[in-house]
Parts: C-alpha cells; sequence; structure tokens
C-alpha cells in the first residue's frame, strides 16, 4: 500500500469515529442529512447520510492534514 493510500486510510478511520456526532437528520428539507460543527453550526447538508458521511471524511482529512504539515 502506498504511503497515499495509507494517509487516506487513517484519516477516514479516525474521521468515521466522529460521523455519528456531528451529523444529524433535518426532515425539513430535500437534504435532510446535515453536517454540525462542534459549536452547532450548520456546514453542509446532503440527500443521503452517505453522502454527508463522504464530505465529513474529506473535512476531517483535510482538516488533519493542514495540522499535521
Amino acid at each position: 500500500m502506498s504511503r497515499w493510500n495509507q494517509i487516506i486510510r487513517d484519516a477516514a478511520e479516525k474521521a468515521a469515529q466522529h460521523v455519528e456526532a456531528v451529523i444529524r437528520k433535518d426532515g425539513s428539507s430535500d437534504r435532510p442529512w446535515c453536517i454540525y460543527s462542534e459549536t452547532g453550526k450548520k456546514l453542509g447538508c446532503f440527500r443521503t447520510k452517505e453522502a454527508a458521511q463522504k464530505r465529513l471524511r474529506q473535512s476531517e482529512y483535510w482538516k488533519e492534514r493542514r495540522h499535521s504539515g
């Protein structure tokens, strides 16, 4: 496995631990799965839970990358 793939896998696993804590279902729109920051700010809404989880993993990856470099 390449170093790049390992970095992505590690970031995805770390982000997956936080997924349920910041993704909530808001049934009032056509995009019911919303990502919230720890402070409660809405960061984005998606049609499916899977799409919200994917975006959250992307965000966590770049957050980790920014702080590690």
